[in-house]
Order: C-alpha cells, then sequence, then structure tokens
C-alpha cells in the first residue's frame, strides 16, 4: 500500500518506535497522596512516642475508704465509720493513667489538712508504662494514726488527677477515752511523776528487770504493763538514738521519731518482740518514749502488751505517756 501522493507505505517513515505518552495528571496525584500520608505516619509515629499524641485522658473511679488493704491494693470491708483504734486508714480508688501522670491526695479533719501525697503514677506503680499508653489497675494511699492517737470527728480525702479533682470520700473517726482515772505517782527520789491508771498495782521487781518504777493491770495470760527506766542515753535526737540501735537492724516503723511530752524534749518508737514466759513464747510490742529533763538526764518509759491486745490497750498507753513528767535534778 502507497500513500496517496506517492510516499512510502504507512508506518514505515524509518523513525524508531514511539516514545511513551507523558504520566497523566491523575497518577502524579496519587504519588503525591502516598508520599504526604508516608509522612503523617512517620509524625504520628513520632508524636505517640514521645507521648504528644495520646488516644485517652487519665480517669479515676470508685473512691472508698478501708482500715485494710489486700493484695491487689483492693479496699476490704469499706467503711466510712472507723473506731479510733485503727493504725492506718486506705483511700482505695481505680485508676487510668498514664506514667507521668500526677496524683496528689490530701486528707482533712474539719478544714483543716492533717496529711498529703503528691507524686507521678509512674513513681508509684514503680514501672514504665510508656508515654502514650494508659494503665489500668487499684491505687491505695494511706493516713497513719498520729503518734498520741485519732482525733474524732468528720474526715474528707481528696484526690486530683493531673490537677483536677477526680474523686472525694468522706469518713467519721471515733474518740477513744483516753484513760481517764489516773492516780500520780511520785518517783521517792523525786526524778518523774506519772498516771497510773485505776486498778493497776505495782509491779513485783523481778518483772522489771531493775526499773525506778513498774506496774501493770490484772488478769490475763500477759497483762499490759508500763515501767520508767533510765537509758544511759545523752540526747533524745532521733539520728542520735537510732544511731545507737543501728547494731540492732529492724525496720525503719521501729526507729525513734520526734515527740513532745509538753515542753520537755522526747522521742518514740513502737516495735514488736518475742518474750519467752515458762512455757510459752509470746509475740509483745512495745511504745518506748525517751524524755530529757532540763539539766540532760534522760528516762525511759517502755509500755508493753501482747501483739494482739496492743491497740485495745494504746489509748491507756498514751495517756500514761502524756502524764509522763521528768524533773531536773535541782528538783529533786
Amino acid at each position: 500500500m502507497t500513500a496517496p501522493w506517492g510516499g512510502p507505505p504507512a508506518g514505515d517513515a524509518g523513525l524508531g518506535p514511539a516514545p511513551p505518552a507523558p504520566f497523566g495528571k491523575g497518577r502524579a496525584l496519587a504519588i503525591t497522596i502516598a508520599a504526604a500520608c508516608m509522612a503523617l505516619v512517620v509524625v504520628l509515629t513520632v508524636l505517640f512516642f514521645t507521648g504528644v499524641l495520646r488516644f485517652s485522658s487519665p480517669s479515676l473511679s470508685g473512691v472508698k475508704t478501708a482500715a485494710k488493704v489486700d493484695s491487689r491494693y483492693r479496699p476490704v470491708d469499706p467503711t466510712d465509720e472507723f473506731t479510733g483504734r485503727e493504725r492506718r486508714v486506705y483511700c482505695c480508688a481505680r485508676l487510668k493513667a498514664f506514667e507521668d501522670t500526677v496524683l496528689e491526695v490530701r486528707w482533712y479533719l474539719g478544714s483543716a489538712q492533717v496529711g498529703g501525697y503528691s507524686g507521678t503514677f509512674g513513681a508509684i506503680a514503680k514501672k514504665t508504662t510508656g508515654r502514650s499508653l494508659a494503665a489500668r489497675g487499684n491505687v491505695a494511699f494511706y493516713l497513719d494514726r498520729p503518734a498520741d492517737g485519732w482525733l474524732g470527728g468528720d474526715y474528707r480525702v481528696t484526690v486530683y488527677v493531673d490537677g483536677r479533682r477526680e474523686g472525694e470520700a468522706t469518713f467519721t473517726m471515733g474518740q477513744l477515752e483516753s484513760g481517764s482515772g489516773l492516780v500520780t505517782y511520785e518517783d521517792p527520789e523525786g526524778a518523774f511523776t506519772i498516771g497510773v491508771p485505776s486498778g493497776w498495782a505495782i509491779a513485783d521487781e523481778a518483772s522489771t528487770d531493775e526499773a525506778l518504777a513498774g506496774f501493770t493491770a490484772q488478769g490475763s495470760v500477759y497483762p499490759p504493763r508500763f515501767a520508767v527506766v533510765e537509758t544511759g542515753y545523752t540526747s533524745v535526737d532521733p539520728a542520735y538514738l537510732n544511731g545507737v540501735l543501728a547494731p540492732e537492724g529492724g525496720a525503719p516503723a521501729s526507729q525513734f521519731q520526734v515527740y513532745s511530752l509538753g515542753g520537755t524534749p522526747a522521742a518514740r518508737r513502737e516495735f514488736e518482740w518475742d518474750h519467752r514466759s515458762g512455757e510459752r513464747n509470746l509475740k509483745l510490742r512495745t511504745v518506748q518514749v525517751v524524755a530529757q529533763g532540763a539539766d540532760g538526764t534522760v528516762l525511759g518509759l517502755n509500755c508493753h502488751s501482747l501483739s494482739s491486745d496492743f491497740e485495745a490497750n494504746l489509748p491507756v498507753f498514751n495517756a500514761v505517756i502524756n502524764s509522763f513528767g521528768v524533773r531536773p535534778l535541782s528538783l529533786r
């Protein structure tokens, strides 16, 4: 076949294969969108792992109070009424939080703040949860009984999460009797005075290990008792006292803390120990107070009872302790 004007056949012009068609607009747009998506994924990944981007927010629920918690920090027998014999009051809740979520707890008696805590969830949990991943679990905060016993009244505990008030619980604390009916005992040498509960008797010397004075209640396997002793200490500073006790070891809870007997400098601690009475091994708990007179004399007051009975006896022990007075040599 020849061209109408006598040229070479169509398609045989000798110019080689035809060049490929240029990109269309649709294909170019698809490539642009894909690149943008990849960039967005990279940005979101960076934001996620640095904690800037989070898919939920911290929250708190189920705030309750109890005297005990189980191994998973859940309240055991939740209540809003306490007798005054409890060693601690726990505030328990269910929490969703991040590692750097800030938790704050404030305890109030009436309008006066009597306790508080502030820290991050990571510090409480002692583990890393990731900056963008929220963890769920139970938390429990507590308020310890003061050294001289609970003050009765209406209490409130408020929980803040990242500065926002997320939960609150109220409870009442009973006021135990402080051991009325104390009879003042004066040391024959004039070294001290102390209140003795009505019905208690002077302990025999064999059971008081050469104490200056000792007194015991009546009855029971091991009646509650207390004794005033010479200590040999030269100070009631807790750092000094705990240094002296350091070779004995013991948990931090058994170390001396600052205590005040009116205007008399003092220190106080509680500890448990084993005592053999005849054929029986007894677990005892002691509250020990050391007080220093104006002349530097340091006397000790040791109040003992069976560990199982200690909470019931503590109000009487506190009354005895708060009646304890050390006299300087000039007044003896």
